[in-house]
């Protein structure tokens, strides 16, 4: 019980991690900024490269949860206006609501991991350190195969069948289908663009994730070794 409580901590810490991780990318206005300068877009998009930093402060706060809407007016195309028509704001009230999601799955799985770390570090007591060691073999197991699942995943199918399978599976209109024609966002944020950023994305996801519950074991290697010493000062 207490190995698997141990597991269960390094787990829902690396998957809140890896949320933490990812949105520690996908919420930056700045990385948007540096993958659109290096994909040049501000011509296609129609919008100058000293406006389109704003607009994404603007998308990346309504996605935080930091203000009510996407409402921003800038010269595109040759016009004063609204950046973004109806169905593209209909469509970013979608993707608000899987954010909430996400943040509320990231926050239950760190608190959990926290919860589950306790349990195991009052149960095993004198042998926390050998119980953490062996979750933590288990975990990266778990992590391992995971990896290697997603690598094959993306090798197998690429990059744009799993965007538009994500998209199916996640949202019951087709809002998320633009044209380029009418819709500056799907301007903004070209395929190449989300390659690019969910790369950079599960590579920081990968990161943080593994560090967490590796700050756990140092924790709780730390802890045994604590335990040690007051053993020994008891017994003189």
């Amino acid at each position: 019980m207490k190995i698997l409580s141990c597991a269960l901590a390094f787990l829902c810490l690396l998957v809140g991690g890896a949320f933490l991780g990812f949105e520690q990318v996908a919420l930056d206005p700045a990385a948007y900024d540096r993958l659109q300068a290096e994909l040049d877009i501000y011509e296609y998009v129609g919008v100058s490269r000293h406006a389109l930093p704003r607009v994404n402060i603007v998308l990346t706060e309504y996605l935080r949860g930091k203000r009510d809407n996407i409402d921003i007016e800038e010269e595109l195309l040759g016009e004063r206006r609204q950046v973004f028509n109806e169905d593209e704001k209909a469509h970013m009230t979608d993707v608000v609501g899987l954010f909430r999601l996400e943040r509320a799955v990231r926050t239950g799985c760190l608190a959990s991991g926290c919860i589950f770390l306790i349990a195991a570090a009052v149960m095993a007591r004198k042998s926390l350190l050998s119980v953490s060691l062996r979750a933590l073999g288990l975990s990266a197991a778990v992590l391992l195969a995971l990896a290697a699942a997603l690598f094959i995943l993306w090798t197998t199918s690429g990059f744009d069948r799993l965007f538009i399978l994500f998209h199916q599976l996640l949202f019951t209109n087709d809002l998320w289908l633009m044209d380029p024609a009418t819709d500056a966002m799907i301007r903004m944020f070209p395929a190449d663009f989300f390659r690019q950023i969910a790369l950079k994305c599960g590579a920081n996801a990968l990161a943080v994730g593994v560090a967490l519950p590796a700050a756990a074991q140092l924790l709780l290697t730390a802890l045994h070794f604590l335990q040690k010493r007051s053993g020994r000062k008891q017994t003189q």
